[in-house]
């Protein structure tokens, strides 16, 4: 039977290879009678030798062919491995790296995220906050409103319902100051905005709370059916 993966019997050689001997190092890490085809695949895909012993070095031993190829084909490397263990994220396995890599959860995106306030996150929460674009910028920026206390998922759900720092200003510079989460999400679902309170003021109606704007909207009264009204 061929050997196409590292195994504990196979680091028994006395001989070191030579330096630059692709083949004979690869049998000397364990992957002996290779196909030609997975040779190919190996050094066509950049598979080096330093590659494998830098995986195996962060934990990563005993790999396949396949599994090689497609650590390197997600640009999976030794470095990207060592940062995020200094980041707090050790011993991961490879389908863990493959899931951060596709939703482009970087060692950087993981500190900044504890700088905005959210350390050491569990990596389905980083997947789930990469998923619906949650930035550390975004979450900088809703603090600096005044909203210092929210969770993760107060976070997504801001996210989810265009809640950002233009729309929370824009309410702000209305009168509507203080407003919490819920009230926003609130307004949003509704379709009431700065313009919408602006409006309003036009024709007169100043002062209005956030849920007598939201009643004016879900009965369809608006500045334009307000003067309608009064040249009748």
């Amino acid at each position: 039977n061929q050997t196409r993966s590292a195994d504990s019997s196979s680091g028994q050689q006395t001989r070191t290879p030579p330096k630059g001997d692709y083949i004979a190092e690869l049998s000397r890490l364990g992957y002996t009678n290779l196909t030609v085809g997975e040779l190919i695949d190996l050094k066509s895909h950049g598979v080096s030798i330093d590659f494998i012993q830098g995986l195996k070095s962060q934990g990563l031993a005993n790999l396949s062919v396949e599994q090689l190829l497609k650590l390197r084909a997600h640009g999976i490397q030794p470095d990207l491995i060592r940062s995020l263990k200094a980041s707090g994220y050790s011993n991961l396995g490879m389908e863990q790296l493959l899931t951060l890599r596709m939703h482009g959860i970087t060692p950087q995106y993981v500190s900044e995220m504890g700088a905005a306030g959210f350390p050491r996150l569990p990596l389905e929460s980083l997947v789930k906050a990469r998923q619906h674009g949650v930035s550390p910028a975004f979450i900088k920026d809703l603090q600096s409103l005044g909203y210092t206390q929210l969770s993760l998922d107060d976070v997504i759900k801001a996210r989810m319902h265009g809640i950002d720092g233009n729309f929370i200003k824009q309410l702000q510079s209305s009168g509507h100051k203080g407003l919490s989460l819920d009230e926003l999400v609130k307004a949003r679902q509704h379709g009431v905005d700065a313009e919408f309170a602006k409006t309003l003021e036009q024709v007169g109606y100043t002062g209005l709370s956030l849920e007598q704007l939201i009643k004016l909207r879900n009965h369809g009264v608006n500045s334009e059916f307000i003067r309608a009204i009064r040249q009748e």
